[in-house]
């Protein structure tokens, strides 16, 4: 049908409708044959008229058994309808008339990879290795099926082997650098980002993720090349006109990031991530309820089997909490952290926390081994996310001889390369015991390596906030007996109904229902009065509530608790051009405000889980 070319034009440039109508003309006119057939599912599958594709692309298989373009077409309209069984099926038959074709099989696991079909994508993929034993396209799709199952070992052991058949893919090595990434082994990834661009320096994605990686490196300067080398090559690329605004809003330059998003919002062009930054600045710019459409509409086109529904719903919240409809906010907050899978186990976690205080208690510490090492430069700042970390830490990095680096990975790397020090064996804590002075000092100058290569060397002190390092504090004082720990904390339910307002990552684990938060809060609680107990002469401890209300005091406390002259620069932290990256990044460019105190209090009828998991007294006094 030659009637068909112009009908395929009016595809490529988008114009659906024009299309659908002269198909149904032609209808009119004669009985369509399997191309026409095939063309009228997908033009009614753009439009979204699924139940009607699905018949065109039967009438396509019926007249043409072997037109694998047909049934690819309706298996996806029927994962679009969550029809997962069908789907297989609908593809099974074309695998059964062409059983040797690996291509065949690789073709459907591709599309229930693409379609979050996990389980049945692995089937495939493992289905295809058995006809082609080196696929590459087998062996990175597993990597990735295995990566989105949270199972990093299998991922890791499949996108090698991807990269043993094909060392010269990029692609391959950027697969790896993501789950690096996610896994928190940054250096690594930053090698496979890199070296993905060695082997393509097109490859936008990998400059993108290398972005990302830089700048949750406090890097933002590098990030910033990163971004625009992915724009240089994808102009009109929304994920990196969003990822340069993120980064211009975390960098304190909110008019830069409201500039690049702006004309994309004044368009309706939808976009989850454009959404998303620009709910994080439209209150200074008087654009909140303009944030709150653009967002309800993205959220009506997403749906909840999509990896990007959280974020949207995350940021809907904090919109409905700023303009004071907490009800409307929670709903958002609660639907968000309920799409999330619920991997945190309370038995195992106390388990741990026992372990951790029976192998690390007074005994211990009477006899365990230091370092060698003299040096006071590390502070080590620990507590709960959410609990004024970052606010203490911008403080402390505003005076001229402090350095911040935020958030880490250098300690928790080392307690994973603990059996490397010493040998198969235990592991922690129970390993800690086979330490030695000469095994601390590696540690120590591996950690302050580490560091130096992120801070300057005239910095008298370093600031590390990575949470996570509550549960290695006897440790970090073996390896640097002068260094000062800043335990930071706040109202148990303000602490965790902030965390319960995060998108955070499966890192936080704990963080999605409100009685696991309300656990977890105890055994972290139970771990810090346990540290005090023993170490407590190099524990600071920083009431967030105490540093509202008195900001130069604690301030002073905190500055003559490093060791350092007190400068009037800490009262001004708000200026600080620094980059900060974390959650609280909006809140440290701001003049301490009271607004956050008892927040609790304004959901109080939502939280009834989390007060009742929580195992001590509350504060009265902020009932």
């Amino acid at each position: 049908m030659k009637q068909l070319n112009h009908i395929i034009l009016f595809c490529q440039q988008g114009k659906f409708e024009l299309a659908r109508k002269e198909l149904l003309e032609l209808e009119q006119g004669q009985i369509l044959n399997d191309d026409a057939s095939f063309l009228m599912g997908s033009v009614l599958g753009q439009l979204g008229q699924f139940e009607e594709a699905l018949a065109y692309y039967q009438k396509a298989i019926d007249l043409a058994p072997d037109k694998s373009q047909a049934y690819i077409g309706k298996t996806k309209a029927l994962l679009l309808q969550g029809h997962t069984d069908e789907a297989e099926s609908c593809y099974e038959q074309l695998i059964q008339r062409q059983p040797d074709s690996a291509e065949v099989v690789l073709q459907l696991a591709t599309i229930l990879l693409n379609h979050d079909q996990h389980e049945a994508a692995e089937r495939r993929f493992l289905q295809a290795l058995g006809l082609e034993e080196e696929s590459e396209t087998a062996l990175c799709g597993l990597g990735k099926v295995y990566q989105a199952l949270h199972k990093p070992m299998l991922a890791k052991n499949y996108l090698d082997k991807a990269i043993q058949v094909a060392p010269e893919n990029s692609h391959n090595h950027y697969m790896l650098g993501t789950l690096e990434f996610s896994q928190g082994q940054v250096e690594e990834a930053e090698t496979c980002f890199k070296k993905a661009l060695e082997l393509d320096d097109k490859n936008a994605a990998a400059y993108r993720d290398l972005g990302h990686l830089q700048l949750s490196m406090n890097r933002p300067t590098e990030a910033r090349k990163q971004f625009q080398h992915a724009m240089a090559l994808q102009p009109n690329n929304l994920d990196d006109i969003a990822a340069l605004a993120r980064l211009e809003d975390q960098s304190g330059n909110l008019q830069a990031a409201y500039d690049l998003l702006r004309p994309y919002v004044e368009q309706n062009i939808m976009h989850a991530d454009i959404g998303i930054v620009y709910a994080a600045i439209c209150h200074h710019f008087d654009r909140c309820r303009e944030a709150v459409n653009y967002i309800e509409r993205l959220l009506d086109r997403v749906s909840d089997q999509q990896a990007g529904k959280p974020k949207l719903h995350f940021a809907l919240g904090k919109l409905y909490d700023r303009l004071g409809e907490y009800d409307r906010a929670f709903s958002h907050f609660e639907q968000g952290n309920l799409i999330k899978p619920d991997y945190y186990n309370r038995v195992e976690d106390a388990a741990c926390i026992d372990k951790l205080i029976r192998t690390c208690d007074w005994n211990y510490f009477t006899w365990a081994p230091r370092s060698t090492q003299t040096t006071e430069k590390p502070l080590f700042i620990v507590g709960m996310p959410r609990s004024g970390t970052t606010l203490t830490e911008q403080i402390l990095a505003s005076h001229p001889d402090v350095c911040g680096l935020g958030e880490v990975s250098v300690f928790p790397c080392i307690i994973q390369d603990l059996q490397s020090y010493l040998g198969a064996g235990a592991s922690y804590p129970e390993n800690l015991r086979h330490l030695t002075p000469s095994i601390l000092d590696s540690m120590a100058t591996t950690y302050l390596g580490g560091i130096h290569t992120l801070c300057p060397k005239d910095a008298l002190r370093v600031t590390d906030k990575t949470l996570v390092n509550f549960l290695y504090i006897g440790l970090i004082l073996q390896i640097f007996p002068k260094a000062k720990i800043i335990h930071c904390f706040r109202d148990p339910r303000d602490t965790c109904l902030s965390i319960f307002f995060q998108n955070f990552d499966e890192s936080h684990y704990y963080a999605n229902r409100l009685e696991n938060l309300g656990h977890y809060y105890n055994q972290y609680l139970r771990v810090m009065n346990h540290w005090k107990s023993i170490l407590g002469d190099s524990i600071l401890e920083i009431k967030y509530e105490e540093m509202i209300n008195n900001q130069e005091g604690k301030s002073r406390e905190l500055i003559d608790f490093a060791g350092l002259e007190w400068d009037e620069c800490v009262m001004k932290y708000y200026e600080s051009r620094r980059s900060v990256v974390t959650a609280s990044y909006d809140q440290v460019r701001q003049k301490i405000y009271t607004s956050s105190k008892a927040r609790w209090k304004n959901y109080e009828k939502h939280i009834e889980p989390l007060v009742k998991a929580l195992e001590f007294p509350l504060d009265k006094d902020s009932c």
